[in-house]
Formats: C-alpha cells, sequence, structure tokens
C-alpha cells in the first residue's frame, strides 16, 4: 500500500471495522475487498470514496490495480421530457459498451445526447469512460438548429440555421488587418477546433481565432557590418538597431528604397515586411575644378560633412571668371556647404570686350567700336577729308603699322587714319609743259613785289 496524505473524510463516512483507525493515517491496502467496496474511482489526482475524499496521488500502480479489479459502477440516466432509460453497469475505467437513445413525442424536437450534467453542453461520446457512480441528463436539440459567429473583428457573419445532425456550411476566410486568420473554435479560450464535417445537434457558437501577424524587417547593410532581420508585432514599430560600420565609410541611416531617397521611420510600425538600405557617406570627398580654359586648379580633398575654402580665381585670357557652378550647363551655382559626396566645380567666364576708337586726322569723325575678345572688327566705312586722299588706318602715329581688320581683337586699340594731299589737276598746266598759267602769274607778282622793296631801300 501506499501511505494516505491529507486525508479529508465528508460526508458523514464512517470506514469499515477493518479499517479502524488506519483510515485516517495508517495504511491503504489496495487489494483490500473492504476497499474496494468503498472505492468508487478518482477524479483527476483525488481517489474518492463513498462519501470521503481522501487527497491521495494515484501512481501507475495502483491505476493497474485499479483497472484489474472487478469494480462495477451504476449509470444512471435521466432522459427529462423522453422516454425512460433503464441504468447500466459499468467497470472501472471503461466506456460503455452503447449509449442508449430515448425518444420524445415533440416533433419540433430532438435527442442531441447525454451530459455528465443538468442543462450542460458536457457530452459524452462512445470513448467517454467512466471511475464512479454516475447520473447522465438528456439533452434534446430543436429538429433545426442555429449556428451563431463571434468573428472577433469588424466582418460579421450572420447565423446558420441547419437541419438538426446536419453540417455547417463553412464560411468564406475572414479578414482582419494586421492578423491571421487561424480557424474557427467552439469555445471562447480557443482550445477546441471544430471540425465542420462533425453533424451538429445543438445549437452552437463558433469563436474565431486571430493570430496577430508578425513583420518581417530586414536590414542590407550593403557591405557594411551584419545586422540580423528582426520581427515585431503588426502596428508596433520596430526597434532601431546599433548603426552599422563600414571601413572608410561613414553610415547615412535607413532607407527604404534602394536608391536612398526615402528615409524609414523607426517611430512609425511598419505595414508588411521591409527591407531596409543602409546609406553611406566616404568619409573624404574629392573636389575637382573644371576651368573651361583656365589656368589648371588642383584639386582639394574634403572630410566627410565639413567645408572648404575656394582657390584662388582662375585666370583665362580674355575673360572674366563669373563664379564656380555645380553643373556643366551653369545651372546651379556652388554654395558652400557640408560634403557627403565628391564634387566637380565648374568655372563659368565672360567674354572680354574692347574698344576701338579712331583718330581721323581731319576727317569725319566715326564712332567707337566695341568687340568681344577673339572676335574681328568691321570695318568701318572709309572717313572723308576735302583735298585728301585716304591711305588706311594704323596703329600709331608714325602711320608705320597698318592695321588688318581680319584679325582678332584682343585689346583695346586706337587707330590713326592716314592722309595724302589730292594732285594737281593736268588741265591747269601750260603749253610748254613748264610751270601752271597760275603758277607762273604768281612767280612774276612775287618778282614785281621783291623789286619795289628793293628801289625803296636804295632810295634812302
Amino acid at each position: 500500500g501506499k501511505e494516505l496524505q491529507n486525508q479529508s473524510l465528508a460526508g458523514g463516512y464512517q470506514p469499515k471495522s477493518n479499517w479502524g483507525e488506519t483510515a485516517l493515517g495508517g495504511q491503504l491496502d489496495i487489494n483490500s475487498n473492504t476497499v474496494a467496496e468503498a472505492f468508487t474511482g478518482y477524479i483527476d489526482d483525488v481517489i474518492v470514496l463513498k462519501g470521503a475524499a481522501v487527497a491521495q496521488e494515484i501512481d501507475t500502480d495502483m491505476f493497474n490495480k485499479l483497472s484489474a479489479a472487478d469494480i462495477q459502477y451504476d449509470v444512471t440516466f435521466d432522459s427529462g421530457e423522453g422516454s425512460a432509460v433503464s441504468p447500466k453497469k459499468v467497470y472501472w475505467g471503461n466506456p460503455l459498451a452503447q449509449i442508449p437513445q430515448p425518444t420524445i413525442s415533440d416533433p419540433e424536437k430532438r435527442f442531441a445526447g447525454w451530459a455528465l450534467s443538468q442543462g450542460g453542453s458536457d457530452l459524452i461520446d462512445e470513448n467517454t469512460k467512466f471511475y464512479a457512480d454516475t447520473t447522465l441528463y438528456a439533452v434534446y436539440s430543436a429538429s433545426k438548429v442555429t449556428v451563431s459567429f463571434v468573428t472577433n473583428c469588424t466582418q460579421e457573419l450572420s447565423a446558420q440555421t441547419i437541419a438538426f445532425n446536419g453540417t455547417i456550411n463553412q464560411p468564406e476566410t475572414l479578414k482582419k488587418e494586421g492578423y491571421t486568420f487561424d480557424g474557427w473554435y467552439k469555445d471562447e479560450d480557443f482550445k477546441n477546433a471544430y471540425d465542420f464535417s462533425a453533424p451538429v445537434v445543438q445549437d452552437i457558437i463558433l469563436y474565431a481565432k486571430w493570430n496577430q501577424k508578425e513583420i518581417i524587417v530586414t536590414f542590407n547593410t550593403d557591405g557594411g557590418s551584419e545586422i540580423t532581420s528582426v520581427k515585431v508585432n503588426y502596428g508596433t514599430p520596430a526597434t532601431e538597431p546599433a548603426a552599422p560600420t563600414k571601413e572608410n565609410f561613414i553610415f547615412g541611416g535607413w532607407f527604404t528604397d534602394e536608391e536612398r531617397t526615402k528615409a524609414f521611420d523607426f517611430s512609425v510600425a511598419p505595414e508588411g515586411d521591409v527591407t531596409l538600405y543602409a546609406k553611406w557617406y566616404k568619409s573624404q570627398y574629392t573636389v575637382m575644378f573644371e576651368t573651361n580654359g583656365g589656368n589648371a586648379v588642383n584639386p582639394v580633398t574634403v572630410n566627410y560633412n565639413q567645408t572648404f575654402e575656394l582657390p584662388e580665381t582662375p585666370v583665362k585670357e580674355g575673360h572674366t571668371f563669373v563664379n564656380w557652378y555645380t553643373t556643366s550647363d551653369f545651372t546651379e551655382i556652388y554654395i558652400s556647404a557640408p560634403f557627403n559626396q565628391d564634387l566637380t566645380l565648374y568655372a563659368k567666364w565672360s567674354v572680354d570686350e574692347y574698344v576701338i576708337s579712331f583718330e581721323t586726322n581731319g576727317g569725319r569723325r566715326i564712332k567707337d567700336i566695341t568687340v568681344k575678345y577673339g572676335v574681328a572688327a568691321n570695318e568701318p566705312n572709309t572717313p572723308e577729308r576735302e583735298g585728301y586722299v585716304f591711305e588706311g588706318w594704323y596703329t600709331d602715329v608714325d602711320f608705320t603699322r597698318k592695321f588688318e581688320f581680319g584679325n582678332p581683337i584682343n585689346s583695346n586699340i586706337k587707330l590713326y587714319a592716314k592722309w595724302s594731299e589730292t594732285p594737281a589737276s593736268d588741265s591747269n598746266t601750260g603749253c610748254n609743259g613748264g610751270l601752271p598759267v597760275g603758277g607762273v602769274f604768281a612767280v612774276g607778282v612775287a618778282v614785281a613785289v621783291l623789286l619795289i622793296i628793293r628801289k625803296k631801300k636804295n632810295a634812302k
């Protein structure tokens, strides 16, 4: 036998004489006929005696001995409004050999089964085992039964009315944001899944079970240190991991697109599985200078997130420096800012303009001409001067360097007009080819004047 522990007798039970005082602290002999007569079975881990509950764990040895004993129990049937059913005998630990069915005169009702409690839903079946005298209670159902659905979501399902002993039309799978549907259950605790192939013999309520969806957040570090994917419940923001590392690079945050244009906000719960892409900035960047014909400017190295001073202004013959631009078409002017990428700056130039002025030396005035660097000037109209012939433009007052208008201009210039007197006409020449008639007359007058002057001097 096995010692009894914490015995508690109730219901006015009086132990058999051969137990004596041992029933309250001695040994329980499982092979005793007296014990067999008193023992009625067990519920869970409690030995049940007629009118007494003894707190005694039942070990395997005791269970086997009880199973081998020829202990029988009475199963009585309370058929309610149905026909009477005779009691049956059942051995310890065995099911009923056959479950009887009462008849009922009400055509609107059907026998649904036997329950262990009055009005209960704990129906027995052919596998139910008995360990004590038991009364079963008949359960009746209407000829038609109602099946109700508790969806546990915003969707609602209408109740189904089906024939007694019929089967339920399984509803379409429900949907609930952030959850996955996990089937229909017969209880609110979701311990007993419902079998839609089973016949329905009474009104029933089915409960939808949901599992909260898990969101997987994957991290693509793009060559940086590895970060393990994480799972979060739907509606819960993900915790930002420690920043990854990458040699010669500085981490620049997590983005939802491969182009790294859409930053991920860890304070907002993701709506579905998401892959995050690490953005990296080089620890140093190079600034190149395209001077577009100016003198060369050496590249500059700049640390991440730092600024730099622009080099000395480049020079280019015939041009004036305008500014540095970040685009080759000069649409974006460079503005100093912390660096996070390599950069090429483009020099923009304006073409110098030069003035050509004209000294006509007594000829008709000519306006100045403005000419861009490297462009040839258009020759103005030939100036005019009475009694003279124009012989060209010269760059010096001594008329030693003649100017050619086909050459490109690269400085301001002053040009000087060269003239020669208009030659005398041949029609004024005498018959003998000597001085012109006018000239002979003039010479004669001059001689006469000189002679008169001399005579006046001699007279004195």
